[in-house]
């Protein structure tokens, strides 16, 4: 699935890998003679999402300028979490880059969902959080005489997938179709582009002051700026105390996301 609407977020931490690459690569031409490194940043880098994977494959061109041949390179990726763990390691295939040659690499990052922790998860789909990219490039020149290896790091300050959830209580109606009586409550809540069209559940709760508890799930389709409404069904006896007087409300709507939830949860008074 290609995500152009995603490049301002994620394009950014592109850029930010590819300039650490750059001037990982650019130690090589002090013993070598000189190396350039090209990232079109004309061309989007192509992010893919699935429900168990977030990945990323992007060029990066490398023109060896000296008297040697660059042989076994490889580019090592370490995905780390907030706390330091170790979220996803990814290693390149070797490859060579002969002298007065122009080789196109591939950084290919993939970070696999299922392997993360509940709480790393939720971070990342509902409140945000703090992610570090360590960038090991390894190579062999001067006729294999001669091995390199040099390390570097760039951070990412992720924003959460799913956010704003909000109980809009003050536009909620009464409904009512002969017998078959409801209460209409809107929500509204954000979706970054990553996760546009993906499936999001939603779960609203509903209770008075007298016991009365009923539930509603839907299923909706997230994007940009999310407005919905749910409609709770209600008794006979719940309706006609809600249109004879005050009473006092309570809703909690939940999100559920790649098996994890939020909730907000709202109390008010209601009068008719």
């Amino acid at each position: 699935m290609k995500l152009p609407l995603v490049a301002v977020r994620l394009g950014i931490l592109a850029i930010k890998l590819i300039a650490l690459m750059i001037i990982i690569l650019s130690i090589l031409p002090l013993m070598n003679g000189g190396i350039d490194v090209n990232f079109d940043t004309a061309n989007d880098s192509d992010w893919s999402y699935t429900s168990t994977s977030l990945s990323l494959d992007s060029p990066l061109t490398v023109t060896n300028n000296g008297f040697y041949d660059i042989n076994d390179l490889t580019i090592g990726f370490t995905f780390l979490g907030e706390d330091g763990e170790v979220l996803a390691e990814s290693t390149s295939d070797s490859m060579d880059i002969p002298a007065g040659k122009e080789t196109e690499l591939r950084v290919r990052m993939t970070l696999d969902l299922d392997d993360l922790t509940q709480n790393v998860l939720s971070d990342i789909v509902f409140n945000g959080t703090r992610m570090e990219f360590v960038v090991e490039v390894s190579a062999k020149y001067s006729m294999d005489l001669v091995r390199i290896s040099v390390e570097g790091g760039t951070d990412l300050s992720w924003q959460p997938m799913l956010s704003n959830l909000d109980i809009m209580n003050e536009y909620s109606r009464l409904m009512s179709d002969g017998s078959n009586h409801s209460l209409s409550i809107p929500y509204t809540f954000y979706a970054q582009d990553l996760i546009q069209g993906q499936p999001v559940m939603v779960l609203t709760q509903f209770s008075d002051s007298h016991g009365y508890m009923t539930n509603l799930t839907q299923v909706i389709d997230a994007r940009d700026n999310v407005y919905e409404e749910a409609v709770v069904p209600i008794t006979q006896e719940v309706y006609d105390r809600m249109t004879s007087g005050p009473e006092e409300l309570t809703v909690s709507v939940t999100l559920v996301f790649l098996g994890c939830s939020n909730t907000v949860t709202e109390t008010w008074g209601w009068s008719s």
